[in-house]
């Protein structure tokens, strides 16, 4: 019964560390690619530049964020976000 309950938790080990620990296996020391990494800070910039109206932003940029975010509704509302974080402390509006 020992050695079964010993070969069952080394398995477990062993497939644990054979799929990644877990982990995505993204690229960063974050787990994410380098390449969506880029792309968000893509978008922020964009974000920043319009001061996070969507109505500023140029064709290609709304596909973009679209397509990103799977709606305008949830673009708008990521677009507000980066501008405004949630967390950060009041600001005065312009």
């Amino acid at each position: 019964m020992k050695r079964t309950v010993g070969f069952v938790a080394l398995l477990c080990a062993v497939t644990f560390v054979a799929s990644g620990c877990g982990c995505g296996g993204g690229g960063g020391k974050d787990g994410i690619s380098s390449s969506d990494t880029q792309k968000m800070s893509d978008l922020n910039d964009i974000a920043t530049r319009v001061k996070g109206d969507f109505k500023l932003l140029k064709p290609e940029e709304k596909a973009k964020f679209i397509a990103t975010y799977g709606s305008q509704s949830a673009a708008k509302r990521m677009m507000k976000m980066m501008v405004n974080p949630p967390n950060a402390k009041y600001k005065k509006k312009d």
